[in-house]
């Protein structure tokens, strides 16, 4: 049970929130949790079931909210909460909820944090596809962690999140970027690209390639040594100078993509730049020799500023603060190049319901789809029978969901009137239906006026279209194949 000497010392009940609807809820304890005086504690000792998950459980309607972008928040206490294995681990807020007409289950959940820390806002965003749901359930907690959480509920509240019209700045666009025919295009292997590359690409149609500056991406707290990390930079820099080049000759554009930034992720992939002043210095250095070094270059398709920002605790300087920053350093040097903006959640469509737009013209602002997950990954167990085809109309993974997956982009498009780049879209090799997967895709984009390019080209074989198998062990070359087949006409608008 939870202790009662910790009781003693909890600092009185924080204030509460203007949020629009307070949540009173019943909550169903467990042996490790209790609720206090309004507080919900979870506590969990070093060694005392930090193996299995420890989580106070509430239902709660959600009927109200479908079809809409909604956030739950509450502000939250932590000690010494231990880091997981997993980013996904750790504390926990989380919402459970079954879409009646797929039977499709959902667990989204706010981002974890650790260590101790006072008084924070927590919040869990999630955008509700489905259209009819059964109740739905809200767990508060740890999950294979120690140490002691705890929530003030009188400031548990929920409210549907997106851009109001008064927010929305009007984007406007200089002739030569206004007057762009459809780019088209892929992500670049993430090491070296060949002048071969370039020519296999003009020669399968497409006209735009996303040049993919990556060094430990997914690995923890990597890039660390600025010293070490600007070494990689400046050849960088230079493999870039190459790579206008041989565009210039081909008739290409190209995305200048800072994949990694200096100092990395951390466990809950939050760039530590956020919250590491070093790093966020260290970034609009970067930045400034960039625009200095190729401000001017037509050659340039626009300046993708940061790749899939993940910004779940708060800081003075998140995600989209920072590009804003980076936006003016950028426009004081080369005020011509487009620059490309990206939403939170790693870049993910309904990131847009919230989503400020920069008010700065000449910005693009870029998605990235991969949606359903466990379908373009491939991700849970495999069963017998019907395992995450595309596409599976019983469980409401067709074009429409797709469709549905990317409202938000349409609607901050509509309310902004901007330019639209999807930076990356996929499905692994060995995805049943990927090709028909990619056509909807790209149909869809078309649709919209958007550009586009896929992940990846000539980088891991599994999202390579050169390459086809059962599964992940199996991958092997190949000239032709339904995938292949579904990129090539694209670049030639014949979806």
């Amino acid at each position: 049970m939870v202790k009662t000497s910790l009781l003693a010392i909890l600092p009185p009940l924080l204030a509460a929130s203007a949020f629009a609807v307070p949540l009173r809820l019943d909550w169903k304890c467990g042996d490790h949790s209790v609720v206090k005086d309004n507080l919900l504690i979870v506590c969990v000792e070093r060694g005392d079931k930090e193996t299995g998950t420890e989580m106070a459980r509430a239902d709660l309607d959600l009927s109200p909210y479908c079809g809409k972008m909604v956030e739950i928040r509450a502000k939250c206490l932590g000690f010494d909460i231990g880091r997981a294995k997993q980013h996904h681990h750790g504390s926990k807020l989380m919402l459970h909820y079954r879409d009646l007409d797929t039977g499709n289950e959902n667990w989204p959940q706010a981002g974890t944090v650790v260590g101790t820390f006072g008084e924070r806002e927590i919040r869990l965003r999630t955008y509700v596809t489905s259209k009819r749901v059964d109740k739905a359930t809200l767990s508060f907690g740890l999950q294979f962690a120690s140490g002691t959480f705890i929530m003030d509920l009188s400031t548990l509240e929920i409210d549907t999140v997106e851009l109001k019209d008064d927010e929305a700045y009007p984007v406007k666009y200089p002739q030569s970027v206004a007057d762009r025919p459809r780019m088209r295009g892929v992500m670049s292997p993430s090491k070296t690209v060949a002048e071969d590359d370039m020519k296999t690409l003009r020669q399968w149609g497409a006209n735009l390639i996303r040049f993919q500056m990556n060094r430990g991406w997914g690995a923890k707290n990597a890039n660390r040594d600025i010293g070490d990390y600007m070494k990689w930079f400046e050849g960088r820099l230079d493999h870039l100078e190459e790579i206008l080049g041989w565009a210039k000759d081909g008739g290409l554009k190209v995305v200048v993509d800072l994949h990694t930034p200096a100092g990395g992720r951390g466990d809950t992939r939050e760039c530590n730049l956020f919250f590491e002043k070093e790093y966020e210095e260290c970034f609009y250095d970067c930045w400034r020799r960039i625009a200095t070094r190729f401000k001017g270059r037509p050659e340039l398709y626009g300046y993708d500023l940061i790749n899939e920002p993940v910004q779940h605790n708060p800081t003075e300087c998140d995600y989209l603060t920072l590009q804003r920053k980076v936006a003016e350093i950028v426009r004081e040097i080369d005020p011509d190049t487009p620059i490309l903006v990206e939403a939170n959640e790693m870049d993910a469509p309904q990131a847009f319901w919230y989503l400020k737009p920069l008010k700065m013209d000449n910005v693009i602002y870029e998605v990235h789809v991969y949606c359903p997950g466990p379908f373009t990954h491939q991700l849970g167990e495999k069963p017998k029978k019907g395992w995450n085809v595309w596409p599976d109309p019983e469980r409401g993974w067709t074009k429409d969901l797709l469709r549905e997956e990317l409202r938000p982009v349409r609607e901050f498009q509509r309310k902004t009137g901007c330019r639209i780049y999807v930076g990356e879209f996929s499905a692994v090799a060995w995805a049943p239906g990927a090709g028909e997967y990619l056509r909807d895709c790209i149909a869809l984009f078309e649709e919209y006026g958007w550009d586009w390019s896929y992940h990846a080209f000539r980088e891991y074989a599994g999202w390579s279209v050169e390459h086809e198998g059962e599964d992940a062990k199996s991958l092997r070359a190949s000239d032709d194949n339904p995938r292949k087949r579904a990129l090539l006409d694209g670049f030639r608008n014949s979806i």
